[in-house]
């Protein structure tokens, strides 16, 4: 079954109220190891805050400000009074939390994926426009727990407390078998590539993550 945006809001939510590693890295364990195959990859891209790898990830280009105006457009208020929620707040994603609905309209991690894919790539004659009205479409179909991560997600602030390490020992926990450690580190040692480990190591399994090479481009 799909994974939901509302599924990785409430891991992210568990996630960003604890700071013990051995927690952080069992609740993310478990959300990976809930995720389909197809999803593996983009899930641990969006736990990094990010589309893709550090070295190709495109970028969302879009500042607060264009933010606030994609929040003020999907919620029907004024950016005048957004913008004071986000003076208060300091956090983008915290506002649209507020006030954007507690229920959403089910969008699946992928949907959200593409869609934010959709908005990075945007480009040529009014682009900018054109990001903000894609956002306010997709802040639509959101609840508040959701646009709070998607947002910082966008905005490259996710704050989780979860760096690489951490996703390296979730993802041998949600293998259920921590002894892939050394191959799934030697793997993203090769590769720079958090996303790319997960696939393997979820497709092919260590025999995958022993066959990583080092690929010509990458750090």
């Amino acid at each position: 079954m799909a994974l939901s945006m509302r599924e990785v809001a409430e891991a992210f939510a568990a996630l960003e109220k604890n700071s013990r590693r051995t927690t952080l890295v069992a609740l993310l364990g478990d959300l990976l190891a809930r995720a389909e195959t197809a999803e593996m990859e983009r899930l641990v891209y969006l736990c990094q805050g990010r589309l893709g790898p550090p070295f190709s990830a495109p970028e969302m280009g879009l500042q607060a400000k264009l933010m606030m105006r994609a929040v003020a457009d999907a919620t029907g208020r004024t950016e005048d009074a957004i913008r004071r929620l986000y003076d208060e707040r300091g956090d983008i994603g915290t506002v649209a939390g507020e006030v954007l609905p507690a229920e959403g309209s089910g969008l699946s991690l992928m949907e959200v994926y593409h869609q934010l894919s959709g908005i990075a790539t945007a480009s040529g004659r009014g682009a900018q426009a054109q990001k903000i009205g894609l956002l306010a479409d997709l802040l639509r179909r959101l609840s508040g727990p959701e646009a709070r991560y998607v947002l910082r997600i966008a905005q490259g602030r996710l704050r989780l407390g979860v760096g690489d390490a951490t996703i390296l020992d979730a993802l041998a926990t949600s293998a259920g078998d921590p002894s892939l450690k050394e191959a799934i580190e030697r793997c993203y040692n090769l590769s720079s590539d958090l996303g790319l480990v997960a696939r393997v190591l979820r497709e092919e399994g260590e025999p995958g993550l022993r066959g990583c090479q080092a690929r010509p481009g990458r750090p």
